[in-house]
């Protein structure tokens, strides 16, 4: 996936979720907390897609085990990102 693509993908996700950052006044801080937990909930479902593409990882079809061993890279990642030692 190109970075331009990422950066469009990301840039409209945003735009239809709103800005997540409390800005200390209430009204804001409001809109920003429903948002915040749209983004949580989007966020949620992605990384249990990418859960369930790791289950292929070690499949026998080479398309599905480089999908799978992509996913358990980043959840990997995200291991390492959140100090998880399993």
């Amino acid at each position: 996936m190109a970075i331009k693509r990422i950066e469009n993908i990301y840039d409209v996700t945003h735009r239809l979720l709103g800005e997540i950052e409390p800005q200390g006044e209430s009204n804001i801080d409001e809109v920003r907390l429903a948002n915040l937990k749209d983004t949580i909930d989007l966020t949620n479902q992605l990384v249990n897609d990418i859960i369930l593409v790791a289950r292929h990882k070690g499949r026998g079809e080479h398309s599905m085990n480089v999908a799978g061993v992509t996913a358990d890279k980043f959840i990997d990642y995200l291991k390492d990102r959140f100090g998880i030692e399993v």
